[in-house]
């Protein structure tokens, strides 16, 4: 089975759980032109605070430690489709249902198709809302600083 990683920091911990946070360093803000790039500038407007993450471990941990967490692919496309396809299609049945139901007026399937996406989304969270990142290992003080040290470019 295929993992995608990310490096993470112990924030906090208590036994057999751990919330982390992902290091930024992997992302576009490590990338040479992450100043002119549009992903680049919508991650920084969108994500100007790091999520903070719960991961279940066997492992004693303490604050500040480096870890690698992971998600397999199989999860990663789940929650892919979950979060783009169920809301599109609950907006097109919405939309569709308005129309059967003889709501004619251009606002009154507006308002359907509105309320069919919101429901997509809720349904998406709940259904998605299970899903964490599992944890893979610790890593040790050389390999977070042979990590700091690679060049990006």
């Amino acid at each position: 089975m295929s993992r995608i990683t990310q490096e993470a920091e112990v924030i906090a911990c208590q036994p057999g759980l751990a919330w982390v946070r992902p290091c930024a360093r992997e992302g576009c803000s490590s990338c040479s032109l992450s100043g002119a790039c549009g992903q680049g500038l919508i991650s920084r407007w969108l994500l100007k605070r790091q999520p903070l993450l719960q991961v279940s471990t066997c492992e004693q941990l303490v604050v500040g430690d480096r870890v690698q967490v992971g998600v397999s692919t199989a999860t990663l496309n789940r929650a892919a489709w979950l979060q783009f396809a169920l809301p599109l299609l609950t907006l097109l049945v919405a939309a569709i249902l308005a129309e059967y139901l003889a709501f004619s007026a251009s606002w009154q399937q507006l308002i359907f198709a509105a309320l069919g996406l919101l429901g997509g989304l809720a349904v998406a969270r709940f259904l998605a809302g299970n899903s964490r990142p599992e944890f893979v290992r610790k890593l040790t003080s050389r390999e977070v600083s042979l990590q700091g040290s690679e060049d990006p470019s």
